[in-house]
């Protein structure tokens, strides 16, 4: 009796098009000195570190470990598949799992720091950098240290997102501090001339000037007309204030505060251009 052999089953194939265009643009930085050749997938328990804001080093080291090796693996095998014409759907399943191994460590990590971050964010916060701007700065800073830190310098990540932190909201902060600077220095001298500019035409052109914005600011509504009054001491009786006071004189949050602002300047730009004016 002969025995008839059946065809082996087809492997499941994919090309470049069945690759998602987000996953081939996607940054799979790792990095460059770690011994991956030595390193090894391991078991991570996701649910213990719900709570967590601090990890043993032992702990904290190996998940970035396993988060580089995983970009690691994704960027080897993304290039292998990629340059290939053909290849198996399982590579493809398996680069996604890669990808979702990294985001999930990354996060992981981004949620156990983002205490730490905000602490130094409340240290800083003022009324020019209130603590949401801070924050979201922060994040950008706990993005790039957890992508850069090499867990075998021997020294805790704690340590090296503070400097990270710090740096990144120092910097911002000198920025505003520029801006503000740069915005009073305009604001004084359109109020306080020189006497070179200070002629009979120049002072008319500002009298003008004062006019036409008065007149727009009654076509604003009056609250919006209200904040703009008191954030820019527009008016003999108003002063500046900052967006927290407006919003205790409100009741309303600061963000509230900082919208009706926008809308009204952005208002009153409409306004100028439909009414053809030319403010100097």
């Amino acid at each position: 009796m002969t025995t008839q052999l059946l065809p082996p089953p087809s492997i499941a194939t994919a090309t470049r098009d069945d690759i998602d265009l987000t996953l081939l643009e996607r940054d799979l930085s790792f990095l460059p000195n770690l011994d991956y050749a030595r390193l090894a997938e391991t078991s991570i328990d996701f649910s213990a570190f719900t709570s967590s804001t601090v990890f043993p080093a032992d702990v904290e080291a190996e998940l970035f470990r396993q988060m580089n090796l995983a970009k690691y693996r994704a960027f080897t095998l993304r290039e292998s598949i990629t340059a290939a014409g053909e290849f198996r759907r399982s590579e493809l399943d398996e680069l996604l799992r890669l990808v979702a191994r990294a985001d999930e460590i990354r996060n992981t990590l981004v949620t156990a720091f983002r205490k730490l971050a905000l602490a130094i964010a409340a240290q800083l916060a003022n009324a020019l950098a209130p603590i949401d701007e801070l924050m979201s700065e922060a994040h950008e800073a706990i993005l790039r240290a957890i992508d850069k830190f090499d867990p075998d310098r021997g020294f805790r990540f704690s340590t090296y997102l503070t400097h990270a932190v710090r740096r990144q909201l120092l910097r911002f902060l000198q920025r505003r501090q520029r801006e503000r600077q740069r915005t009073f220095a305009a604001t004084r001298e359109a109020a306080l001339p020189d006497t070179k500019r200070w002629t009979v035409a120049y002072q008319q052109g500002v009298a003008r000037n004062i006019r036409e914005v008065d007149r727009l600011l009654l076509e604003l509504k009056p609250r919006d007309r209200y904040v703009i009054r008191a954030r820019f001491g527009w008016g003999r009786e108003f002063e500046t204030h900052t967006l927290q006071e407006i919003a205790s004189e409100l009741g309303v949050t600061r963000e509230r505060v900082r919208q009706l602002e926008q809308r009204a300047l952005k208002k009153l730009a409409q306004l100028a251009v439909q009414q053809r004016l030319e403010i100097s």
